[in-house]
């Protein structure tokens, strides 16, 4: 499970995109994989591209089935918030046995910055 965010510094106000991406490194084929990514509070969702797979209520986004050495991307756009919770961690799962399952969480963490007034004169 990898997690990336296309701004690590962005201004309250403005969207973000998390690309979450999983990969089946074997020894087989997984059935029944889904991610838990809940968006915390310091972000508002706003979309994604996972074609009604992702559920922005529950924060699940199911894939299904995954052939060994596959992967399956999903980008989730989100905007920054002035206050709140920004740590945003990804896990997946299966019903199919993973023998590592130290590689199932990717956290990613974005650190707003609120804009600098312009003095007016």
């Amino acid at each position: 499970m990898a997690k990336s965010v296309d701004n690590a510094t962005p201004t309250v106000g403005t969207n973000v995109v998390f690309t979450l991406t999983v990969t089946n490194n074997g020894p087989s084929a997984s059935a029944g994989v889904s991610v838990a990514d809940l968006l915390p509070n310091g972000y508002t969702y706003v979309s994604d591209n996972g074609a009604g797979a992702y559920v922005s209520g529950t924060g699940v986004w199911t894939i299904g089935s995954l052939a060994n050495g596959a992967n399956a991307s999903l980008q989730i756009t989100a905007t920054v918030n002035a206050t709140g919770t920004y740590a945003n961690t990804a896990t997946v799962t299966s019903t199919t046995n993973d023998p590592t399952t130290t590689n199932n969480t990717g956290p990613r963490r974005s650190t707003p910055r609120v804009p600098t007034p312009t003095p007016r004169r």
